[in-house]
């Protein structure tokens, strides 16, 4: 219950968030692809929206790890929504910091793959 709880807080409230009580939290990562993206995930979503851009990018599978302020682990969580024939991925790693309600400063580590849309376009 607290990976579930704390990743939506990762997806919906962190501290870059873009628009404050609208579930939506701003990120950025480097991808395998050579480029860095910024998007914005609306709550529990897997997609994101890629900032300054009409495309999107979607989260295939994901590992995070939860670190307290003292870089202890506190939680780790992952999912896989496989792969369909053809597609390409591209991992990106990225990570985010925010307030939790009980476990005050937390940083999230994510490592992902995924896709942009439309294809060939960011």
């Amino acid at each position: 219950m607290l990976v579930a709880a704390l990743f939506a807080v990762v997806l919906g409230g962190g501290v870059a968030a873009a628009e404050p009580g609208k579930n939506q939290v701003m990120a950025s990562v480097a991808c395998d692809d050579g480029r860095q993206y910024t998007f914005v995930i609306n709550g529990e979503s897997n997609a994101g929206h890629l900032v300054e851009s009409t495309s999107n990018l979607i989260t295939a599978r994901y590992a995070v790890d939860y670190f307290d302020g003292e870089g202890n682990l506190v939680a780790s969580d992952s999912f896989d929504g496989g792969v369909k024939k053809g597609q390409r991925l591209i991992s990106c790693q990225g990570e985010t910091t925010f307030e939790h309600w009980q476990l005050g400063t937390v940083t999230a580590v994510i490592d992902f793959q995924g896709f942009v849309t439309p294809r060939g376009k960011s």
